[in-house]
């Protein structure tokens, strides 16, 4: 079979084509390798962001001065409060009063879990400001050397 020659048209639309062809899959790669990149960077960030919360999780246990019976005993005063007494400790740490019970009280337990002496100090002296009669009667039962 005899192939006829191309005219310069023809050829300037088939090199054309062919141009187009290769830029399309030259951005197909740039996408793929993109999208590749992309992921890499998001497990990377990922990674180091799960390493940093471990290392402060280990860091924290390792100092942990304070003994569980305590952020026990701190936790349940937290939930005998009431608003007015959220409010109170909110106000004294500088943080947002508005909000619900539960959104006071999950704020209250964000506060604790800092354990800043001047916290833990207003919540016991928070709880004892209400539940005068009951501390009485709870140190008479147990002893002096309570929490309290």
């Amino acid at each position: 079979m005899v192939r006829q020659k191309e005219t310069a048209l023809q050829r300037k639309r088939r090199l054309e084509k062919e141009a187009r062809k290769r830029q399309e899959k030259r951005e197909q790669e740039t996408d793929e390798a993109r999208a590749i990149r992309r992921e890499k960077d998001r497990l990377r960030k990922q990674k180091k962001q799960l390493n940093k919360t471990l290392e402060n999780t280990s860091s924290r246990l390792a100092t942990d001065r304070e003994p569980f019976t305590t952020m026990v005993a701190n936790e349940t005063m937290l939930a005998a409060f009431r608003v007015s007494e959220f409010h109170q400790l909110l106000g004294f740490a500088g943080r947002s009063k508005a909000g619900r019970k539960t959104e006071l009280q999950k704020r209250a337990l964000d506060l604790l879990k800092i354990r800043s002496p001047p916290i833990l100090v207003k919540i016991t002296e928070l709880y004892k400001k209400i539940h005068v009669r009951t501390i009485c009667l709870f140190k008479r039962r147990v002893g002096e050397d309570s929490i309290f």
